[in-house]
């Protein structure tokens, strides 16, 4: 007995020298892909300063969700606080004090949105910008119109921070890419983005912000890391409750947050008044996109 003890101690002992070693090598792999330095050419556009695009910036920057993370006045909030994860803050984009507004040059902003990198070429964290890689330089430039005009917000907002195990998982591959999307993201990738219309390629353009919490497949199921009470994101997918709707019963859930059959959605989970504020065009090139889709179950990517 004695004798299978002393084994079953010094395999025992084994397995967590190679979890430590395992741990550790996850945890330098982690902190490689925390500051590696991405070098990518400076994209220029031409920001305007008229009004009416600084409005359509305003517009756009609510239904590509940008408010929703860096808050109706821009000025950042914590995004999470676990220690599995780390803590982490999104940017105060104002030109107030702890704002980057007035840091940040226009090729910098457009280095952020589309690519998810710092003006020091490393990644950002929680920046989804493997959702707006191809958004037109068009819609680029006027989101960024619109962060150039609003008030200076002071709002101290620390750097985010990963924890220990929160490198380890890095390191894993187990994040989601919008936790890191500069790892995924084609940084030489042409921009060809499709001329707004009723079609489903431009359906496909609007689609991408929905993929964050739908997945990239759309078919719903549950986000990683959300709190377990949360309710699942739907599967959008001809397999899932869109098969039977119409073009007037998917415009008036986003305008009255409310499904054919009635049922009211909280829009804490599903921010149907924030992406209400598409056109009547753009959801029906949505749904043209989303039904075009295999069918898929719910969860399945």
């Amino acid at each position: 007995m004695r004798k299978w003890l002393r084994r079953l101690g010094y395999l025992v002992g084994v397995l967590l020298i190679l979890i430590i070693v395992a741990g550790g090598v996850a945890y330098l792999i982690g902190e490689g892909k925390l500051n590696k330095v991405y070098t990518i050419p400076a994209h220029s556009i031409t920001v305007p300063t008229d009004q009416a695009s600084i409005a359509e910036g305003k517009r756009l920057a609510t239904v590509r969700d940008c408010t929703s993370c860096h808050t109706e006045n821009l000025s950042g909030k914590l995004l999470t606080d676990n220690p599995m994860i780390g803590t982490i803050y999104t940017a105060n984009l104002t030109t107030g004090a702890g704002g980057v507004g007035s840091k940040l040059i226009d090729a910098d902003m457009v280095m952020a949105i589309r690519h998810g990198v710092g003006p020091d070429g490393k990644p950002l964290i929680a920046m989804p910008a493997n959702f707006y890689v191809n958004l037109s330089d068009e819609d680029v430039s006027k989101i960024i119109a619109y962060i150039r005009s609003v008030p200076p917000v002071n709002n101290n907002v620390p750097r985010p921070i990963m924890s220990f195990p929160g490198k380890i998982i890095v390191g894993l591959g187990l994040l989601p890419a919008e936790a890191l999307p500069a790892e995924f993201i084609d940084h030489t990738a042409v921009i060809s983005a499709p001329q707004p219309s009723i079609s489903v390629e431009y359906g496909k353009y609007l689609a991408a912000t929905c993929a964050g919490c739908h997945n990239p497949s759309f078919s719903g199921g549950p986000i990683p890391f959300a709190p377990a009470t949360n309710p699942h994101p739907a599967n959008l997918t001809p397999g899932g409750i869109l098969a039977n709707w119409s073009d007037v019963d998917f415009i008036h859930f986003f305008r009255t947050g409310t499904g054919p059959d009635g049922r009211a959605i909280d829009p804490q989970y599903m921010p149907w008044k924030t992406l209400g504020q598409m056109t009547d065009n753009e959801l029906k090139a949505l749904l043209l996109y989303l039904k075009s889709l295999p069918a898929k179950t719910t969860g399945i990517q």
